[in-house]
């Protein structure tokens, strides 16, 4: 089986509504969710991410999947309690995924809150986690952030084996400030999310929604488009191509269809084109968390 090695299933889909489009279809089936993950791992993808605030997503994960096949990755939270009960709180965490996903191998721990935690609380955090490695409950942990901020402050404080962040053709800003070579340089390995922005950036008729076609990057992206006789999937991963296989990409396939579709095109891409031209720092844009429409 070829092992497509670069690509993580993303799992916020799964049992719940998620992303702009989220309202025109229902959520998977268990049978539809047991169907999507032997068809993905057919094509040979054998990593997911998901998370314990996604719901029902993990419960029906570790009914769906046959575990000895995947690597699994989750995210727990560090905020919200006693820090001198942080050891607790994040191996009872760990344990509540265990359980939901019905096995006793987690590869990977990343932090979903890490961009809201402070340097004592991040400091005594990675002492945990690293101690969790050290006698082999994980085998690695990370950070999942919104900014490049994030990423300098939190890598000043302590040393992590991951990070995942939004990375798009719009969204450049892991680029444009150097995150993705440090990680190179650091041996981080670098995990790019939202890499179509919640599927704005491959719907025309959401780009046409009032709330986004005003914004300077959409009419440059639209024309992006248009001046290369391109479809916004072969846009983005000719862009996301562009950056070379030590970007990880977390993709959000809804169907067996739509994973070899990704798959497909990105083995086909453009390599010759400059995307320098379409960043964009707008966060009423860029980070979704801050969008403002009916």
């Amino acid at each position: 089986m070829l092992e497509h090695s670069q690509f993580i299933l993303g799992t916020a889909h799964i049992g719940n509504q998620y992303g702009l489009q989220a309202k025109d279809s229902a959520p998977l089936s268990p049978f539809e969710v047991k169907v999507l993950f032997n068809g993905i791992r057919k094509l040979g993808i054998n990593y997911i991410d998901t998370a314990l605030a996604y719901g029902q997503s993990q419960r029906l994960i570790g009914e769906s999947i046959n575990h000895q096949d995947w690597h699994i990755q989750t995210k727990i939270f560090a905020n919200g309690f006693n820090l001198c009960n942080i050891e607790n709180e994040i191996v009872s965490q760990i344990s509540a995924c265990r359980r939901a996903l019905k096995t006793s191998e987690i590869h990977t721990i990343l932090i979903h809150d890490a961009f809201e935690l402070d340097n004592k609380r991040f400091i005594v955090l990675s002492q945990v986690l690293d101690k969790l490695v050290l006698n082999k409950s994980l085998e690695r942990w990370g950070i999942s952030i919104y900014s490049p901020k994030d990423f300098f402050r939190l890598r000043d404080v302590a040393r992590f084996s991951v990070v995942q962040m939004p990375l798009n053709i719009i969204d450049q800003r892991a680029v444009s400030e150097e995150v993705i070579d440090i990680c190179i340089k650091d041996k981080i390995e670098f995990q790019a999310r939202s890499i179509f922005l919640q599927g704005l950036l491959l719907s025309k008729q959401l780009r046409m929604l009032s709330y986004f076609s005003e914004f300077d990057a959409i009419k440059k992206y639209e024309k992006f488009l248009t001046e290369n006789d391109l479809d916004g999937l072969m846009a983005n991963l000719s862009f996301l191509n562009s950056l070379g296989r030590h970007v990880r990409l977390v993709i959000g396939a809804r169907s067996i269809k739509e994973a070899t579709q990704i798959l497909k095109t990105y083995s086909k891409t453009h390599n010759k084109l400059s995307f320098s031209n379409l960043f964009s720092s707008d966060l009423a844009l860029i980070d979704p968390r801050l969008w403002d429409f009916k």
